[in-house]
């Protein structure tokens, strides 16, 4: 089968889009032919080969906007693309996404979209009150687009109900896998950040941004000189952190590759969260498989997240956090959560995970020449 990845986001960019594309596609080239459908972010447009997946780029117009970027490719040159394969997996119906949905539409091809996050709130989170009037504007277009897919994939619970708010209840979610080999407690860091040995680490790794609660974040490494921080990436507010002169941290910018090593150099996790997408991230997980107890605004989470377990959950603010770290770190306490962590995620794998995902694609390949009656798509129509 030949399944192409339709994304607004991949390298030079990373993210979370990038993280699952490279996970799952990295599983299904064993037994599928993959290709992506990118922009060229700058970069020459064309065809190259990367670890077995074939990388299409197309020339686009991009745009960067809050710290957001917007590509706008030509819709001849993805389609051109798109014929090539069997089933087209969009990753959001940003502008790429939503030519390569447009195109495999018209021209015959099943549609499997993972919606990591609802446009509307994403935009929303980085406009705020800009964004208002053209809320319903955006819903009414991400309903439309939704609805022209076979089928739809998730893992977060807030898309889900952003999803059912705008009628539309036929998904399927999936939570994250994670790599155990990579992720695991009791890893020792290859890697020296410099970290004092008689301070509890808590890390925080991610976007550096206002959604992203970097307020929040420099005023609670500001109460708590009693414990190191070790801040871990970028984004558009990374300013905050690299004006913040204090004794208690250690800034990393940018992506780091080898975050397991960050994990294996702490003993706390903090995650603030989006207000807007009050759901957890790739890295949680990952972090819980590393042992590391999580501090995180109680968002009323239905997964693997449990208060006083291997979390300490509370308000979204800088003093209820501050007091949720104080705790994490007591004894025997940190140690107990620690422990809870990584068993809580034990199950979670990205094999598991991507043959459920290999069997839904087939499904939505064969459900598709059923319902229309048609020959392989293997055979383009133009």
């Amino acid at each position: 089968m030949r399944i192409l990845y339709a994304t607004d986001s991949y390298y030079p960019k990373i993210d979370g889009v990038v993280r699952y594309i490279d996970e799952t596609s990295r599983l299904l080239s064993k037994n599928h032919e993959i290709g992506i459908l990118a922009p060229s972010f700058g970069e020459n447009p064309g065809t190259e080969y990367r670890n077995g997946l074939e990388i299409n780029r197309l020339r686009s117009v991009d745009l960067a906007v809050h710290g957001y970027g917007f590509a706008f490719p030509h819709y001849g040159e993805a389609k051109k693309v798109v014929l090539r394969y069997d089933i087209v997996f969009v990753q959001s119906i940003a502008p790429l996404g939503s030519i390569a949905l447009f195109a495999a539409k018209h021209n015959r091809r099943p549609i499997l979209a993972f919606v990591h996050c609802l446009e509307s709130v994403s935009m929303e989170a980085a406009f705020r009150q800009l964004f208002s009037p053209f809320r319903r504007l955006m819903d009414f277009y991400s309903q439309r687009l939704y609805m022209r897919c076979d089928r739809l994939l998730l893992e977060s619970r807030t898309v889900a109900m952003e999803l059912e708010r705008l009628g539309i209840k036929n998904y399927e979610r999936m939570l994250f896998g994670i790599d155990h080999e990579r992720f695991r407690r009791g890893m020792k860091s290859k890697f020296d950040f410099g970290l004092p040995d008689d301070k509890p680490i808590v890390l925080f790794a991610g976007r550096i941004s206002y959604q992203k609660g970097v307020d929040i974040l420099v005023q609670i490494i500001r109460n708590l000189s009693e414990v190191h921080f070790l801040i871990v990436g970028d984004g558009p507010q990374r300013s905050f952190i690299e004006d913040l002169n204090v004794p208690n941290m250690t800034y990393v910018g940018g992506f780091l590759s080898n975050i397991e090593d960050a994990f294996a150099s702490s003993d706390v996790f903090l995650f603030i969260g989006n207000e807007y997408r009050r759901d957890l991230t790739m890295i949680c997980y990952e972090a819980l498989a590393s042992g590391l107890p999580i501090v995180a605004p109680d968002f009323g989470y239905d997964t693997v997240l449990k208060d006083g377990y291997n979390s300490i959950l509370c308000q979204r603010t800088p003093g209820s956090l501050t007091e949720g770290i104080l705790r994490a770190i007591e004894e025997p306490l940190h140690t107990e959560m620690s422990v809870n962590a990584s068993e809580s995620v034990k199950d979670l794998t990205w094999p598991r995970y991507v043959e459920r995902l290999e069997r839904i694609l087939e499904e939505t390949v064969e459900d598709f020449k059923r319902k229309r009656g048609f020959e392989s798509p293997s055979s383009p129509s133009v």
